[in-house]
């Protein structure tokens, strides 16, 4: 019983800071019982889906039922966060493909790349 009790502190205050570190968190994902972060994901890039340029960097929240994407603050004051939601999927409305055996994308300075684009015009990049 202390391991559950201890979780549910856990996953409050995984909660809490996820809501005090991204602005807006709290509209996508508020907290509920059980609510927790799975793991978090920085280096990715949202692109323009029609020339694939780089628009602007995110970081993705992997929770234990949703995707969160949060785009940094194109300016950093001291009483805001320097992140803030952009979107969410519930899990149940993704699909996740292996791309293991896919050829990737290398550009000019030789990283290498996995690109990823979602049905809304959403394309992200992540850099290896």
């Amino acid at each position: 019983r202390s391991s559950v009790a201890d979780l549910r502190v856990l996953y409050a205050n995984q909660m809490q800071t996820l809501h005090s570190q991204v602005e807006g968190s709290s509209k996508f994902v508020p907290a509920t019982p059980g609510r927790h972060i799975v793991t978090q994901m920085e280096n990715i890039y949202s692109l323009n889906s029609a020339t694939y340029k780089v628009e602007h960097s995110v970081k993705f929240v992997l929770l234990d039922d949703a995707v969160l994407v949060a785009r940094k603050r194109a300016r950093r004051t001291a009483d805001r966060p320097n992140l803030v939601a952009e979107k969410c999927w519930p899990l149940n409305d993704i699909l996740v493909l292996d791309t293991k055996d896919t050829a990737s994308e290398s550009d000019q300075r030789g990283l290498w790349y996995d690109l990823t684009c979602f049905s809304d015009d959403q394309c992200l990049q992540d850099q290896k």
